[in-house]
């Protein structure tokens, strides 16, 4: 991922439920800075603001693959996007 920006991109799990994945550039954020974003979003979201927060796996909501830090979100809106299926996530 060579970019200047994050990548987000949506896709369907295999019950067909819509989600978010963004990754961070490696380059410029590390994981306490996401953490700290997470932790604003999640307590807003508590706070009844219209936040759409990140999901917890194992009790956290920085994730990371092979040095990639990332997010998932559940999708909403009416899905008008281009959805990716995971079976064509994995090309």
């Amino acid at each position: 991922m060579n970019s200047y920006e994050n990548r987000v991109y949506q896709f369907l799990d295999e019950q067909h439920k819509r989600y978010v994945v963004k990754f961070y550039r490696t380059t410029r954020w590390n994981r306490t800075q996401i953490q700290e974003e997470h932790d604003f979003m999640l307590s807003s979201y508590e706070a009844g603001l219209s936040v759409i927060a990140p999901l917890f796996f194992a009790g956290q909501t920085v994730l990371e693959y092979r040095s990639f830090l990332y997010p998932v979100f559940p999708s909403v809106g009416d899905g008008n996007m281009r959805l990716i299926t995971c079976y064509s996530w994995k090309r």
